[in-house]
């Protein structure tokens, strides 16, 4: 009963008696010895710890200015250095101007150290510096603030040139409680642990010329509210010798970053899993950063991980930065930077959650790029979403696109640009590039402006896609339409039109070999040329097409026969537009269906508002071995009679006559023998021609 009665005593005494006096600390310790029935150890405890006023009880170390007291078995003075020999519980209280807390202790036992209004100032070294213990912890009493400073110079190192830091431990430390820490340190780094650091709980404001907050093994926040400013990285862990260490995790807390170069730097991973993290890295935005100097906001040698919590990053270099993967789970992030938003040299997986990048020159760089849901807005100067291939392996450059909501402006450069093959599986998608469809570039603009781009090939199996760009809305080698809804408008034409006569403009559709359409429903609203490829498949799917010049055009590439627009022979032996089914409705000022080859109509349905201009027509097909065949399907064509062709080939029966004279909003019927309607055809402008072939119509 005695021994427990002095432990007691001593705890409260410490914790109530700072600076209340004598008297108050008596009595409450010999009331409370009594009221509990304890004996008179407990009493007496409770009653010396607090009559000392600054908590003069077992293991207690008291700072007074330029002197030290303490009352531990374990613990020696030596001038205005305190040295902890042993494990167990120490009360730490006061202030010490000039001086220094050393642990150096071979127990099993921790050493834990409770700071309750404890001020260590140190000229010449670390304040602290834990020499060795099993662990070390510090908790910050409840309600208590406490500080460490150091000075602008060390003089006593060791052969280690340790301490480096204003709070230094070489083995495991922890810091907990409900106090406060606050750290000013000069020399170099404010906490370093060169094993692992755990920071769970107190607020903890750091202010360094260097390094803000190392652990070497690892670093774990959870609970704690850390707030720092360093000239150098903010929050780091530097073992590289595997993947198991080097590494930060953050489950909870509130964390204020301002550093001047990186604000969270893992060798291997991190991971956030909630907990509010706010970033000014480099200055943020607005700032500039010389050549080499690095300031990302999230850097990692292995994989970042985000399962929640909300993220705000200002920076002057990439947003978020890793050598392997980036994975975004849940969480709210929004990244506004100077370089990158996110970049990694593998791949970036967004499986949900929200992403807002505000500011960026590419939005989000990688390996491989696979968005399966969450919601993900994107402003940049460059591309948007940009997957390249590896340069070690020549994999890659994918971009993958499986659900969520995605919004794209970019100002320079394309929505999504993918150096191999993009694939868009589902989703809302919403790109913008280039400015929009109210500009229109050059043709011998180098930019490249387009919305959805993939190198080699792109293919749309489902989603709601809506494309507003100055240059092609869908680019690529060979696309492959075979679901999904589209809405694109791209930049209108600039020049005078026609070969050789400088006419140019975006495609709303272009592929550079082969575009197959299958199914979707493709509403191409603004465009030089709503659709363009070597090879033309239409065999499904539901097609409007708003264009300035051809509506439909099977043409050559700088792949093919020929250069493009502009130049060269509008011909070419094997370019050819198939027409297998589907619907196709086209306005067309230049050529409807036009093929630099032949033109091949099996099924479906096409109606086609031609020309007014005798420049162009409704049907064009190349030069000589070239065909019109119609095998099939329902075909209506009126335009300009002045180069307007008709079938030469196919099964198929047609009439045609290039005397006609409708206005647009007029009514064009055609009557069977027996005077049944087979067509009734409202114009969009005036005609002079027309086409129309239909299983109805029966030669002879």
């Amino acid at each position: 009963g005695e021994e427990e009665g002095v432990v007691e005593g001593t705890i409260e005494g410490i914790e109530e008696g700072e600076g209340e006096g004598g008297g108050e600390g008596e009595g409450e310790g010999e009331g409370e010895g009594e009221g509990e029935g304890e004996g008179e150890g407990e009493g007496e405890g409770e009653g010396e710890g607090e009559g000392e006023g600054e908590g003069e009880g077992e293991n207690s170390i008291v700072f007074n200015g330029n002197s030290i007291s303490e009352n531990s078995s374990t613990a020696s003075v030596s001038g205005t250095t305190v040295t902890i020999y042993g494990g167990g519980t120490y009360y730490i209280s006061g202030t010490l101007n000039d001086g220094q807390l050393i642990v150096e202790s071979e127990d099993e036992e921790d050493v834990e150290l409770v700071f309750n209004g404890a001020h260590i100032n140190c000229s010449d070294c670390a304040p602290i510096f834990i020499v060795s213990a099993e662990k070390a912890i510090i908790e910050l009493a409840s309600g208590s603030d406490n500080s460490l400073s150091d000075g602008s110079n060390y003089t006593d190192l060791n052969e280690d040139d340790e301490p480096e830091a204003a709070l230094f431990s070489k083995d495991d430390l922890v810091i907990t409680g409900l106090g406060s820490l606050e750290i000013d340190a000069n020399y170099k780094d404010a906490i370093k642990c060169k094993d692992s650091l755990e920071l769970l709980g107190g607020t903890i404001v750091v202010d360094s010329v260097d390094d803000g907050i190392i652990g070497k093994d690892y670093l774990l926040i959870d609970g704690a509210d850390v707030e720092i400013t360093a000239a150098g990285d903010g929050i780091k862990s530097t073992n590289d010798d595997d993947d198991t260490v080097g590494y930060i995790t953050i489950e909870s807390g509130k964390i204020d970053i301002t550093s001047g170069a990186d604000a969270i730097q893992a060798e291997s991973n991190l991971n956030i899993n909630g907990g509010d993290v706010d970033i000014v890295a480099g200055g943020g935005s607005n700032a500039t950063l010389s050549d080499d100097d690095s300031a990302k906001a999230l850097k990692v040698g292995i994989k970042v991980t985000v399962n929640g919590g909300d993220i705000d990053i200002n920076t002057v270099d990439d947003g978020i930065n890793s050598n392997d993967l980036v994975v975004i789970n849940n969480g709210e992030i929004n990244i506004a930077a100077a370089d990158e938003g996110i970049h990694s040299d593998n791949e970036v997986a967004i499986n949900g959650g929200e992403l807002t990048i505000s500011k960026s020159k590419k939005g989000v760089e990688a390996v491989y790029i696979n968005i399966i849901d969450g919601v993900v807005s994107i402003k940049s100067e460059g591309d948007g979403l940009k997957a390249e291939a590896s340069e070690d392996t020549g994999n890659g450059g994918d971009v993958t696109i499986d659900g969520g909501t995605i919004t794209i402006v970019s100002t320079d450069g394309d929505a999504i640009d993918a150096e191999n093959d993009a694939e868009i599986n589902g989703g809302d998608l919403d790109l913008t590039s280039g400015g929009g469809s109210s500009n229109a570039i050059a043709g011998d603009d180098d930019a490249s402006l387009k919305g959805l781009k993939g190198s080699n090939s792109v293919v749309v199996k489902n989603g709601d896609i809506s494309i507003d760009s100055a240059d092609d809305g869908i680019h690529s080698n060979n696309v492959t339409i075979d679901g999904g809804v589209f809405s694109i408008a791209v930049g209108s034409s600039v020049g005078s039109g026609g070969w050789g006569g400088g006419g140019y403009g975006a495609d709303g559709i272009d592929a550079v070999e082969t575009l197959n359409v299958n199914g979707g429903e493709i509403d191409i609203t603004k465009s030089y040329e709503g659709l363009e490829a070597y090879t033309i498949n239409i065999n499904g799917g539901e097609i409007h097409i708003d264009a300035d010049d051809d509506g439909v055009n099977a043409a050559a590439t700088e792949n093919n026969d020929f250069g493009g627009p502009g130049g060269g022979s509008p011909s070419c032996s094997g370019c050819s537009l198939n027409i297998n089914g589907g619907y196709l409705f086209m306005d067309a000022n230049g050529d409807g269906l036009d093929s630099n080859g032949s033109i091949y109509m099996n099924d479906g349905i096409v109606l086609v508002n031609g020309p007014t201009s005798n420049g162009n027509g409704p049907l064009d097909s190349g030069d000589s071995g070239s065909t019109i065949e119609v095998n099939g399907g329902f075909l209506v064509a009126v335009g300009s009679s002045g180069m307007a062709e008709t079938p030469d080939g196919g099964d198929q029966s047609y009439i045609s006559s290039k005397s006609v004279s409708v206005s647009g909003g007029g009514i064009i019927a055609v009557n069977d023998s027996n005077g049944n309607n087979i067509l009734t055809f409202e114009p969009t402008k005036n005609i002079q021609s027309i086409v129309f072939s239909s299983s109805d119509i029966v030669s002879g």
